[in-house]
């Protein structure tokens, strides 16, 4: 209820930060790891929106609808898809909303998703970890060193959508 109040005080839908994101992006980034479908907010967002610019990308060239097939958010995808989202836009290391439902299991927004006329014959793009980030991983009590190092690549990993949903 505090958004709606925002929102009757005049808080600006379309705001963005440095990372080009507004709070209809961060809808999605803030319940990543809810198993609750965030559908009464993005209503109320895209009402304010006017059903306006909701496909606007972030500094990731993602839009809310590939965050929203990310978490596995069926019932806010098939909400932006009927305010013109478009379904197959590629982020910027070629996946698209599909891909993501894919790759992250969320078999209900996947079937969604294709019923409404996602490209089937799109990648799923697996971008190497970037190196600046700290790991942050615990510190095992014994540590195995091989006698040959495992072959690593800093390439981005290419599947099918369907190779990426039998694996």
């Amino acid at each position: 209820d505090y958004e709606e109040l925002l929102l009757q005080h005049g808080a600006n839908v379309y705001q963005k930060c440095d990372k080009n994101r507004m709070p209809i992006h961060y809808l999605f980034l803030a319940n990543h790891q809810s198993a609750v479908d965030p559908i009464d907010l993005l209503s109320v967002l895209t009402t304010a929106m006017k059903d306006q610019r909701i496909d606007e990308t972030d500094c990731n060239i993602q839009s809310p609808l590939h965050l929203a097939a990310w978490i596995g958010a069926t019932i806010c995808c098939l909400h932006l898809l009927k305010r013109k989202a478009d379904i197959n836009r590629l982020d910027k290391n070629g996946n698209t909303p599909l891909s993501f439902a894919v790759s992250r299991g969320h078999d209900s927004c996947a079937i969604i998703l294709i019923q409404n006329g996602a490209n089937v014959k799109a990648n799923v793009v697996r971008a190497p970890e970037s190196k600046s980030e700290p790991q942050k991983k615990k510190k095992p009590l014994w540590k195995w060193k091989p006698l040959v190092a495992p072959e690593t690549t800093s390439e981005k990993e290419t599947y099918t959508v369907f190779q990426e949903a039998i694996t």
